[in-house]
């Protein structure tokens, strides 16, 4: 290797002074801190009003007190998991218990991808053994998380060369091409049959466990070859293999979200792509190619747009050099994806890691800050976080040494996420007999006590200004309450975004109101107590939506609602 007296001298230079060329530590500064807490404080937070009730009237006793503590934050906090490299190894208890301690959602690493799946060494791909990744959704299931499968199909030349589909290679380790062969008809079909039975098979076993599934892992980028050298290639492996290479290679991601939402059409559909907010950054690549999924969508528009945000040596909010930083990336895909309107779309951090040096819990704080904080975030979900699982030897982002001891930087994570924007209050019962608390929007655990009486109920504090809430005391708990016992009206009457609707008070089939994107995507259903004999007050998301009020099969009433984001 030739190195000159220059080059030395230019290496010297530099490494005595860092920082002079780019940016390596956080820009955490106090102005930041203290905009993403006002920020936070607006659209994390809600108020919730509980109204008691008890043998079918309304409780107005003043002596009751409810402790309202969240469980799991509405906000995604999550890490990728193993089943071999952790709970097999480690044990179930240790590293198990590491996982509730740091996270609220998990994704299995490996054990859903077709290659893992996949027991007859790729010739062809068929299906296989799952039981790794269910074993993990059931422990997740048990122990109150939730799962992102991933994923569905991974259109990168890297996973069919080594496992699947090895009857339509070959593609040898050293090969640098591009090029992505053509099938010939028989292979195409045999291939089209695959993918058929791989999408059924998955979302079917998963169907009602997984809240979101990653259809398709990296859609616009290919890997030439084992060194790792990335191009953007559209049409993809998946549209050339199919022949469905319209809208730019568009049409197959079209055709794989409408057969897993025929299947599971409440399971949230995402997208996922690395080198779009990264140093070396594709963003425009991305940007368009979801805008074609979703302007030729049927039933199924993408609900999650995936940003894998492997880092590398560069993790910079603000501009460094060259690289605008992440969050003027991610401004411009928001803003050009029309995020701050169509608010049933999300942008999720889903495989977090980094090598840089530095500060790095600052620059986790920061990360976690900047997701929390921007209304057109779901999630942030760390892909290493235990040294003992590294896919890279060089990462430093983890929360936890090889003894799953917290480094300062998984001291952070959970200073934030439990101590700072948690909530753990007790209230008690106004001169109606209401209890009200503002609290982080997730999962609560209530209990009410009144005397030496009481319960525990669950309920969701979900976005928006009120969450109003019925919570029925147990007759077989509580003897004495006081109740309101003047007239009632005789019909119960529900407030859909200030639209007074009368229910019937002959009603027996359950009542509901269902969110609708205009695509026609389920986004939420709220039931509705038809019994209730006071007004309930609904309040539905900002954006453009259909609504339908429904008593069983009945339609009730339809609205088309549109609300702009404050």
């Amino acid at each position: 290797m030739k190195c000159t007296v220059g080059r030395i001298i230019y290496a010297f230079f530099l490494a005595l002074i860092p920082g002079l060329f780019f940016s390596s530590e956080a820009a955490l500064t106090q102005a930041f801190k203290d905009a993403t807490d006002k920020a936070i404080d607006s659209i994390r937070r809600s108020d919730c009003e509980i109204t008691f009730q008890y043998k079918g009237k309304d409780v107005v006793d003043t002596g009751i007190s409810v402790s309202a503590k969240l469980i799991r934050h509405h906000f995604g906090f999550g890490g990728a998991i193993c089943w071999d490299s952790g709970f097999v190894k480690v044990g179930k208890e240790k590293y198990g218990n590491a996982v509730k301690e740091y996270f609220e959602w998990c994704t299995p690493e490996n054990e859903m991808k077709w290659y893992y799946n996949d027991t007859t060494g790729g010739t062809p791909c068929t299906p296989g053994d799952y039981s790794h990744g269910d074993s993990i959704v059931q422990w997740c299931l048990k122990n109150g998380l939730k799962v992102r499968g991933h994923n569905l199909f991974w259109n990168e030349r890297v996973e069919f060369q080594a496992y699947c589909a090895r009857p339509y290679g070959p593609y040898h380790p050293t090969d640098e091409s591009t090029q992505i062969k053509t099938l010939s008809a028989s292979e195409r079909e045999q291939f089209i049959e695959e993918m058929v039975t791989r999408v059924t098979d998955m979302v079917t076993l998963f169907k009602g466990r997984v809240s979101h599934w990653d259809a398709v892992n990296e859609i616009v980028h290919f890997t030439t070859d084992d060194d790792g050298a990335r191009v953007v290639k559209t049409p993809g492996l998946l549209a050339t293999w199919t022949g469905k290479t319209k809208n730019n290679g568009a049409e197959v991601f079209n055709w794989i979200l409408e057969m897993a939402d025929s299947i599971d059409p409440d399971v949230k559909l995402c997208v996922n792509e690395y080198n779009v907010i990264e140093e070396n950054h594709d963003e425009d690549a991305y940007i368009n190619m979801i805008k074609e999924i979703n302007k030729n969508a049927k039933n199924a528009k993408i609900d999650i747009i995936g940003l894998e945000a492997h880092f590398g040596g560069l993790v910079s909010r603000e501009a460094s050099g060259n690289y605008p930083g992440y969050e003027s990336l991610i401004n411009k895909m928001s803003k050009e994806l029309n995020l701050d309107q169509d608010t049933s779309m999300k942008f999720w951090f889903t495989e977090v890691d980094w090598n840089q040096s530095g500060n790095t819990a600052d620059l986790m704080e920061e990360l976690m800050r900047f997701a929390y904080s921007r209304n057109d975030f779901g999630g942030l979900l760390l892909w290493i976080w235990w040294q003992g699982r590294l896919w890279r030897d060089d990462l430093k982002s983890f929360l936890v040494d090889n003894d799953f001891k917290p480094t300062e930087t998984g001291k952070r994570w959970k200073k934030l996420k439990d101590t700072l924007w948690t909530t753990d209050t007790l209230v008690k019962s106004d001169g109606d007999g209401k209890c009200k608390f503002k609290g982080f929007q997730g999962t609560y655990v209530i209990t009410t006590k009144l005397g030496s009486s009481s319960q525990v109920d669950t309920i969701e504090l979900l976005p928006g200004p009120l969450s109003e809430k019925v919570i029925t005391l147990d007759p077989s708990k509580f003897d004495i309450v006081s109740v309101r016992h003047q007239k009632q009206n005789s019909k119960a009457m529900v407030e859909i975004n200030g639209r007074k609707i009368t229910l019937n008070k002959n009603i027996s089939a359950p009542v509901s109101l269902s969110i609708y994107s205009l695509s026609g995507k389920l986004i939420s259903r709220i039931p509705i107590n038809a019994d209730n004999r006071t007004i309930q007050r609904i309040a539905t998301p900002a954006g453009c939506h259909l609504l339908r009020l429904e008593a069983g099969n009945t339609l009730i009433y339809s609205d088309v609602s549109v609300k702009l984001a404050r």
